[in-house]
């Protein structure tokens, strides 16, 4: 994946849990990070036990500086994909950094 590829506009919703509200549940906040990246489609799953469920699985592409964990959300064209793997830095041997960062993320519907 070319850094030069990364042009699709995508949102990244980061939730991180706060100091505990007055009943003392923890309080959550969403970060809302805009980037720009890229997404190949690996695979779709359908099943039909207790309800339609269909699932995406996509691969997204970001620039190595981008944080990212499992548990974040990627908003893509409307679409919401949780993402589900530890990120992946794609090196470059010549260059002796990270070229990119790869993770996997899926979509699920009922």
């Amino acid at each position: 994946m070319s850094l030069r590829l990364l042009t699709k506009p995508m949102t990244i919703h980061r939730r991180t849990v706060g100091a505990p509200d007055g009943a003392g549940r923890p309080t959550a906040t969403i970060a809302e990070t805009e980037v720009l990246g890229g997404i190949s489609h690996s695979r779709s799953a359908d099943s039909f036990d207790g309800g339609l469920v269909i699932v995406d699985e996509v691969s997204v592409y970001l620039d190595p500086t981008t944080e990212i964990a499992p548990g974040d959300f990627v908003e893509i064209d409307g679409a919401r994909y949780e993402v589900i793997s530890e990120p992946f830095a794609a090196w470059n041997h010549r260059r002796g950094s990270a070229h990119h960062l790869e993770v996997k993320a899926r979509r699920a519907e009922r």
